[in-house]
């Protein structure tokens, strides 16, 4: 069998998608960029927008609407974190969008995007700054 990927959708409540075998990712990232992530694909971390994504398996294609967030491809999976939830895309009360903006900016700062002094610190900055504005 070929080799396939694992997509998970994630918010700090629950898991919204967890999937095995799939073919490829569709996404749309943050500045208007489409991106299809196939299996192979080197490690990457980005902030998604609101748009549907795509993606094929076994049973066919999928397509969800999803809230903005930050997906993360690595050793094979596909993870997308998730502030809101599908739906009515009601946010999460103050504290718990806090906390996912602290997760956040841990994965940023454990993928070395965050190397100045203070790297956490400025993390959760930037998070919430975009976030907020």
């Amino acid at each position: 069998m070929a080799e396939r990927l694992r997509l998970l959708v994630w918010t700090p409540a629950e898991t919204l998608i967890e999937s095995d075998g799939v073919e490829w990712v569709h996404v749309k990232l943050r500045g208007d960029k489409g991106l299809t992530i196939w299996p192979g694909h080197a490690p990457l971390i980005a902030e998604t927008v609101a748009e549907a994504v795509r993606y094929a398996d076994r049973e066919g294609t999928h397509v969800v609407d999803l809230p903005p967030g930050i997906v993360q491809v690595r050793d094979g999976a596909v993870t997308i974190f998730l502030a809101g939830v599908l739906g009515e895309q009601e946010w999460l009360p103050e504290e718990e969008t806090e906390r996912l903006d602290r997760l956040i900016a841990e994965l940023m700062s454990a993928a070395g995007l965050c190397k100045r002094k203070g790297g956490m610190a400025n993390a959760i900055a930037m998070v919430s700054a975009r976030r907020d504005g």
